[in-house]
């Protein structure tokens, strides 16, 4: 795909939201849109949110010959465009966008951007539930920290009593000193 631009959003099908995650470096020259917004309602989007209103890929090949009125002034300008949503258990997560491609789109290049974002998609997931296992481990440490601060065990086996380090400082009892307790 010979593309000049594109962008990446999030959506949130209960809110009906845009969230930009990344779009081309090259557009930041080009665009003088004042005020340019991260998030947006599906409701104040053009053609690019037909893409989530059809759930189905877009292209347009021809969008010189289009309405403008939903391009904002100083919107970098389009000639082709073409966008897919990307789906994640039965909702749409996210879509992605590509525009002035100088030979214009085909399905071609609708299922390469498919496979690009899912793949972007399934790396995303995985950073989070890397993020969220680390959460969960630092708090379970957390825990065995708290709950480790004056143990007592009982060795089935050998019916004996041992003691964690932390029970010895809060009674007093030297690391060096052995507890021969038998129940």
């Amino acid at each position: 795909m010979d593309s000049q631009i594109g962008y990446i959003y999030y959506y949130q099908e209960e809110t009906q939201e845009f969230i930009l995650h990344a779009w081309s470096k090259s557009v930041t020259p080009l665009c003088t849109v004042i005020n340019p917004q991260k998030k947006y309602k599906l409701c104040d989007t053009g053609i690019w949110g037909d893409v989530i209103r059809k759930r189905q890929p877009i292209v347009i090949n021809n969008y010189n010959d289009l309405d403008r009125k939903w391009l904002p002034e100083g919107h970098v300008p389009l000639t082709s465009f073409c966008a897919v949503p990307i789906f994640s258990d039965g909702k749409i997560v996210a879509t992605a966008g590509v525009a002035n491609n100088p030979k214009g789109y085909s399905e071609s290049d609708i299922l390469k951007l498919r496979e690009y974002t899912i793949l972007v998609w399934h790396i995303n997931e995985l950073k989070v539930k890397e993020e969220e296992t680390q959460k969960t481990l630092f708090l379970f440490d957390q825990a065995q920290q708290l709950t480790n601060s004056g143990n007592w065990e009982l060795d089935l086996d050998t019916m004996k009593f041992t003691t964690s380090e932390n029970a010895r400082k809060i009674y007093g009892i030297p690391s060096d000193m052995a507890l021969d307790m038998k129940v």
